[in-house]
């Protein structure tokens, strides 16, 4: 053992003595040796590290919220420390190989890059600065995720390799969320997060790829049995989550699927809404929304629709007065009578940082949303058909429910959405040095 290894081996062994001896909760030791092993596993094997980044980070959900970490004043989870050390790690990653920078030049990295500069310029005249550099550190990690994903997945195995970490990532939550619902006996369902709604629209997404089959170089539609039993466990997980948008997300994603894709599942997806309407959890989440007064049907003033309506008057009344710069990050919360996010992404970035807000957090996904409906039935390998039908379902129920949901603060989603661009750029890229599909991908993509 060399020398410097031996005083880092020693220099580990005291940090985390003195953790132990501290008196400190055991989860700031565990902490520590998480954030150890995640730098060890950056630096030696990128793709390891990624790989166990898309299992993990949904399990440790609330793990990494409950760890504290003081930090200037103010203290930050263990997920944004994470989030930090993947900054700092995209950040050298491209200062330590230039010469790989040639992969980021595509639209979906300038026009998330130019969203994230925005959001610092809405940060400086932001009444919660503390609140905001959380936020900004949120924005800058996904733009890191798709930097490190471009960088260092290269070729199809390496793809899938980290495809199949994110396919598996479900069944850890799902467990403890079982374990969870056991013990309580009642409730929504939670898996490991810190709300039913965050797990919903995470396992739409499973949903998503685990239905297309990512892990495997063939075509759609064959369904084994395992497969047929996970899907159904997600689904599953799904309802008892109660999120009524992640359902209606879903409906808008399969029926996507079913219209433009394979029309031979539009009965079973008319069976499936059929049978979950007289599922007791659905039935009772859509009675709390609506109810009758006289022969009309009325939206009852204690459910969530209700209070979302609110919330946005009185939002808006505030946005429209600075249309043009908003009044920085986290205003939707500063000015919510209920002292609440928005619940509406569009109204969270108007009064935030103004048109300029909206325009430019959405941009990327109109932009990407375009370019997959023009991919269409194109020449290209599976993996480019299997994220072409992927996105095309799944863009268009992002961008209707960001209307009644807070999305953007989603930020598990996010990663997992912004590793799928960019193991779809890495795609094209590997298509056009394989010679695959040249003639239909070289020029618009990469001149």
């Amino acid at each position: 053992m060399s020398k410097a290894k031996m005083v880092l081996c020693v220099l580990f062994s005291f940090v985390v003595a003195a953790l132990l001896a501290s008196g400190l909760p055991v989860k700031f030791t565990i902490g520590f040796l998480l954030a150890v092993l995640v730098g060890f596993l950056f630096i030696s094997r990128p793709l390891v590290f990624l790989f166990g980044l898309f299992l993990l980070r949904p399990a440790l959900d609330e793990f990494m919220v409950s760890v504290r970490v003081p930090l200037g004043g103010a203290d930050m989870g263990l997920g944004g420390l994470i989030s930090l050390v993947l900054i700092v790690g995209a950040l050298f990653n491209c200062l330590a190989a230039p010469s790989g920078n040639r992969r980021l030049h595509h639209p979906l990295f300038y026009l998330y890059l130019i969203f994230c500069l925005t959001q610092t310029g809405a940060f400086f005249y932001s009444a919660d600065s503390v609140g905001a550099i959380k936020v900004l550190i949120q924005y800058f990690s996904i733009l890191a995720i798709f930097i490190l994903v471009l960088k260092n997945v290269k070729t199809d195995r390496d793809m899938r390799f980290i495809l199949n970490g994110a396919i598996f990532s479900a069944i850890i939550p799902l467990i403890i969320g079982l374990i969870k619902f056991i013990m309580v006996g009642e409730g929504r369902f939670f898996g490991s997060f810190q709300h039913p709604n965050i797990l919903a629209y995470y396992l739409m997404v499973m949903l998503g790829i685990v239905y297309l089959r990512f892990d495997k170089g063939e075509e759609v539609p064959r369904i084994s049995i395992p497969r047929f039993l996970y899907l159904g466990a997600l689904i599953a997980a799904l309802i008892m989550t109660g999120t009524r948008s992640g359902w209606f997300a879903l409906m808008i994603m399969m029926g996507t699927f079913a219209l433009f894709f394979n029309r031979k599942v539009i009965i079973p997806l008319l069976l499936l809404v059929t049978v979950l309407a007289f599922v007791p959890v659905v039935q009772e989440r859509l009675n709390g929304l609506f109810g009758s007064y006289g022969s009309n049907v009325v939206i009852k003033e204690t459910s969530s629709l209700a209070w979302r309506l609110q919330q946005w008057e009185g939002l808006f009344g505030y946005a429209k007065q600075k249309p043009w710069t908003g009044y920085g990050i986290k205003a939707d919360v500063k000015f919510s009578i209920f002292e609440e996010p928005a619940h509406n992404d569009y109204l969270r970035y108007f009064i935030g940082s103004g048109v300029f807000g909206v325009l430019f957090y959405f941009m990327p996904y109109f932009y990407a949303l375009l370019h997959f409906i023009k991919k269409v039935g194109r020449t290209g390998n599976l993996m480019d058909t299997k994220l072409t039908v992927f996105f095309v379902c799944y863009i268009p129920a992002f961008l209707i429910m960001s209307v009644s949901e807070n999305l953007a603060s989603y930020l598990v989603i996010h990663w997992y959405i912004w590793c799928f661009f960019g193991i779809y750029v890495s795609n094209l890229i590997f298509m056009k040095e394989t010679g695959y599909g040249k003639e239909d991908n070289e020029e618009e993509y990469f001149e």
